[in-house]
């Protein structure tokens, strides 16, 4: 049987409808830089507007763990394109809604990282600031997007290159929490990954990932590659796509949790998506790019 399919929602009635749950889901109200640094709350450093300028943005752009803050980064505007750009980071918006994350850590590091040093990320996240997604509400949930891994090269020699230590990647992930405050559960929390390019495997794997999260402390639950693209080569540099029952992904991760002893009194009713986000994570000296498109969270109703 497909492994991916086994992850795609069941059709939807023609007669039921499908809400998209994304915010400004093709990014045109732009971000607001946030984050610098995880240990420094500095919300809204900048603001970077695109095809709709002057409106609030609905997305925050997220770089942790930088040397080069993107504070009033240099703005170009061309044909078919708007980007932004400093010394190590650039972000591009195309007319046909193609969004580039673009980070050079080759900069960003004077040395390899070492074992507990945090590391570099460019990330874009919606908090769902109005409305958070209350999965009691929906019979289905489903993620879907396309990928492009534009390059991703390796700054780093033979020998300070460390596999457990260094890799530059692309994770996708939900942040899903109990907010049901009737609940003996409540406020039980996981992070749910939809993984893309890794630059320590080659292809797709079948593995999946349940791993505790120092930096959040919190659980994260990550599906296989092969699960979420099928087999393909992202080194390829052509799009890929994806669609994700992001539903029986929660069912899985609360069963996962339960089999260890956690999430006793949390059921998938009592837990809502408080924001998701995605780009580069980059624990390796690495340089790479990647794009993303036709970004949709989209639930039918009970």
């Amino acid at each position: 049987m497909c492994l991916v399919a086994m992850l795609v929602a069941s059709p939807v009635d023609a007669q039921q409808v499908v809400r998209q749950l994304l915010p400004d889901a093709d990014f045109d109200h732009g971000f607001a830089v946030v984050r610098p640094f995880t240990y420094i709350d500095e919300p809204n450093v900048d603001s970077l507007d695109f095809y709709i300028p002057g409106k609030q943005p609905q997305w925050n752009l997220v770089q942790w763990n930088t040397r080069y803050v993107f504070k009033a980064p240099g703005r170009r505007k061309s044909r078919h394109a708007i980007s932004y750009k400093n010394e190590t980071k650039r972000v591009t918006l195309t007319d046909k809604r193609e969004l580039t994350l673009e980070i050079r850590t080759s900069k960003e590091y004077l040395q390899p990282r070492k074992y507990g040093e945090q590391w570099p990320h460019l990330l874009i996240e919606q908090p769902f600031t109005n409305a958070h997604v209350h999965l009691n509400e929906y019979r289905q949930v489903t993620m879907s997007f396309d990928l492009r891994l534009d390059y991703c090269r390796s700054a780093m020699s033979k020998d300070t290159y460390d596999a457990g230590l260094h890799a530059g990647q692309t994770p996708f992930y939900f942040y899903v929490i109990n907010a049901n405050p009737e609940s003996k559960g409540y406020r039980d929390a996981v992070w749910l990954g939809i993984p893309s390019y890794d630059s320590r495997e080659k292809g797709t794997s079948d593995e999946r990932h349940y791993q505790w999260d120092i930096g959040t402390s919190t659980y994260i639950y990550t599906i296989s590659t092969r699960e979420a693209w099928g087999d393909v080569d992202f080194l390829d540099h052509k799009w890929h796509s994806t669609k994700v029952d992001v539903l029986g992904l929660l069912r899985d991760a609360i069963s996962r949790q339960q089999e260890n002893g956690h999430f006793q009194y949390t059921r998938l009713e009592d837990m809502v998506i408080m924001s998701m986000n995605f780009g580069w994570e980059m624990p390796g000296t690495f340089d790479g790019a990647v794009s993303i498109r036709r970004l949709r969270l989209e639930g039918v109703a009970k």
